[in-house]
This record gives structure tokens, sequence and C-alpha cells, in this order.
């Protein structure tokens, strides 16, 4: 809807600052890291009318954007505010590029992490390796048990066939889930793929497609 204007405004992680940035059309939500490190989220606002904007400009003069000098902790991106309290992860596909950087973010962030690997991993503090595979049932037992959240990143690009693909993609993520529901886990999170939107493009494409069922 071109006539439908949005304001886009920053909000500081401690919930103090709040001022707009820039305007934009369309919906608009997604966390980003500003100049001074600190984490900020961009939320779209519709523009309420005259009444609206006056009630934003008010907000915006009673809390003003904090600003932290150079060099600070907060300055430097060092010793951000967490969002949420630790947890204990249970995570498929870590040992791949996009699991192995969710490990390092969610380590850093305060979170215990428990990894599924099929291979003997190196020691590292706040990481539980779980050695199977999400055809072994009594891996996946150990290690979803006791966890906050199951994040499945795990995943095939390669295989020589559809078989291969549905084995992995589809199969090893409904084995996931029924171990998730069985250890009564709360939160699920399924890494999908772009390429799930065109199914017919390729046989990788059309597995993760059918794993979002």
């Amino acid at each position: 809807d071109r006539d439908l204007v949005h304001d886009v405004y920053v909000i500081g992680v401690d919930g103090s600052g709040l001022r707009r940035v820039t305007e934009s059309r369309g919906d608009c939500a997604f966390p980003t890291y500003g100049p001074d490190g600190d984490t900020i989220y961009l939320t779209a606002v519709p523009d309420l009318g005259p009444a609206g904007r006056r009630h934003r400009t008010a907000a915006r003069r009673h809390h003003p954007a904090p600003r932290h000098p150079r060099g600070s902790a907060r300055g430097s991106g060092r010793g951000r505010t967490a969002l949420v309290a630790p947890m204990m992860l249970a995570v498929t596909g870590g040992t791949g590029f996009v699991g192995g950087r969710l490990i390092d973010l969610a380590v850093q962030a305060g979170h215990s992490v428990r990894a599924l690997t099929r291979r003997p991993q190196e020691r590292r503090d706040g990481v539980e390796w779980i050695e199977g595979s999400l055809e072994d049932r009594d891996a996946l037992e150990r290690l979803v048990t006791a966890s906050d959240a199951v994040i499945h990143v795990a995943g095939v690009i390669n295989a020589p066939d559809a078989a291969r693909f549905e084995a992995a993609n589809v199969t090893g993520t409904l084995a996931m889930l029924a171990a998730a529901t069985a250890a009564g886990a709360r939160r699920f999170v399924h890494v999908s793929s772009p390429a799930a939107r065109e199914p017919k493009v390729s046989l990788y494409g059309a597995s993760k497609a059918r794993s979002e069922e």
C-alpha cells in the first residue's frame, strides 16, 4: 500500500532509548547492531496521524537515546545486556558452519549447549557433545533431556537421490520433533532454507519444504 507510511525507531537494549531514524513503507521488524555496538531493534510503527505523531514526539523527548563514550564497554560492543535468561539449548548440526556459529553466539550469551555430533569433538566450556546421529533414538533422548529449547540445524544439502534427502531432512526432522515432544521441550526451532520456497527446482528444496510440514 503506497499510502501506508511507517516510522522506524531505534530502541536501546535497556528500553531507555526511543528515537526516529528513518521512514519506510511496508512492514519492517528485525534486529541489528548500531554504531555504538549495542543491540537495537528496528520496529515498524504505523503513522497514526497528528495525534500519534505528538505522542511519539513526547516519548522521544522524555526518553532520549542513550549515548556511550568511545572505548566504554557499551561503546565497544562488549558487556551487552542479556535479553533472555540463560538456557540449556539442544542443538543439531553444531559441527557445521551455521550450527557452529550458533553455538559460539549461544555460549557468549551465557547459555549452555548440548550438541549432537557424529564424531568426537574437542572439549570446550559451555558445550556438552552428544555422540550419535538423527537415526539414534538414545542419542536424541540424551540430547534433548532437560533442555529449554531445541534448535534443529542439521540437514543434508548434497545427496545422490531423493530418498537420501528425504531420510536426512524429512525423517530426521520428524525424529527430532518426536524426541523434543517426548522430553517436554517447550521451544523447538527448525532451521530451514530459502530453497524450500521453490520445491520444484531441486530435490534439496523439495525435502526442506516437506520438512516444514
